[in-house]
């Protein structure tokens, strides 16, 4: 039961199972996992995911249902993806040209918005500074997400974990703890 009052209600499985990839050419590089699903990207830059789909994080396989098996993100199949990270609710994708791409549920899709906010979709995020050089990200449970750049300033938006005044839904300046 939850603090609300409402029944969770979850089948967990503690057997691991093979995932079958898709014939496709380059193998898997990098991997990121949630809670409730999971993002992969390949040595030719693309992207692929699966799992529950019910906050649009899959990135748009036609709909917000759950997939089973890695699909590769169509929106960003000309699009050469360096690296991804898997949020709660929210996933990120950085292109190899620097530019920053979100999907999802939530304040880490750095847009603005709300924490019901949705994004069936990939789509750029414009609040960084023109020409960052983006070279890490990093999705978190409570929509906390940052970005490191090439110089080591780091850019942060969401919802830190344990401070409930902390919040802003466009990447701003990272100063540290509480600078928001």
């Amino acid at each position: 039961v939850r603090k609300s009052g409402r029944v969770y209600e979850e089948t967990v499985s503690t057997i691991f199972t093979r995932v079958q990839f898709p014939d496709t050419p380059g193998l898997p590089v990098g991997v990121s996992c949630a809670y409730q699903h999971a993002v992969v990207w390949t040595a030719e830059g693309r992207v692929f995911t699966w799992g529950m789909g019910s906050f649009c994080q899959l990135g748009g396989h036609g709909s917000n249902e759950r997939s089973d098996v890695p699909r590769q993100v169509q929106a960003l199949e000309a699009v050469p993806i360096a690296s991804a990270a898997a949020g709660a609710i929210t996933t990120l994708a950085l292109d190899r040209n620097g530019n920053l791409w979100s999907w999802g549920q939530g304040l880490a899709l750095g847009r603005g918005g709300n924490t019901q906010s949705q994004q069936l979709l990939p789509k750029v995020i414009d609040g960084l500074p023109q020409g960052a050089a983006i070279v890490s990200i990093a999705a978190g449970y409570a929509d906390y997400v940052a970005t490191s750049h090439a110089d080591g300033t780091m850019w942060s938006w969401g919802k830190e974990l344990h401070d409930n005044d902390s919040v802003t839904s466009t990447p701003k300046l990272f100063l540290g703890a509480g600078s928001w």
